[in-house]
């Protein structure tokens, strides 16, 4: 079998994460983090901040691209939707935050971040079909009976 020409793999790149798909895997990403701070505080061995300080920026940072990833949605402005944006900022400071402080007092601060980043991603999906929904184009041409059927 030949191998494609490399300008045809070029082409062949997955699409980037919707921005709900960026806050379920911020998600799954906090509950990592999270696990790995409970395991940290399971241990006997005192730990500083630096031991999860790497993940936490990581975080931080994650949850700024995907607020930049909502606002590049261009989404009509909602109290939803600004509360989704706000929640997720309020995410960024204790991502933040927790990095600079020991395992147990930073596990609390990111302890709900799981569970809020799942909700702001129902909210910009509900946000987001509601606003698909209105914007869709009237249909021109009602169907035939014979297409109705097919």
């Amino acid at each position: 079998m030949t191998e494609p020409p490399a300008e045809a793999l070029l082409f062949d790149v997955p699409p980037p994460p919707t921005p709900v798909e960026r806050l379920l895997h911020l998600a799954d990403q906090y509950t990592q983090h999270n696990d790995a701070l409970d395991l940290l505080l399971r241990t006997t061995a005192p730990s500083g901040p630096d031991t999860h300080a790497a993940s936490a920026l990581r975080l931080a940072t994650d949850t700024q691209s995907a607020i930049k990833a909502i606002q590049g949605e261009r989404l009509y402005e909602s109290v939803e939707l600004a509360e989704t944006v706000m929640r997720l900022q309020q995410l960024v400071f204790l991502a933040t935050a927790s990095g600079d402080l020991r395992a147990g007092t930073a596990r609390g601060l990111t302890a709900l971040a799981p569970e809020a980043a799942v909700s702001c991603a129902v909210t910009l999906d509900a946000e987001t079909r509601r606003r698909r929904w209105a914007s869709a184009p009237v249909a021109e041409q009602r169907l035939t009976a014979v297409q109705s059927d097919a």
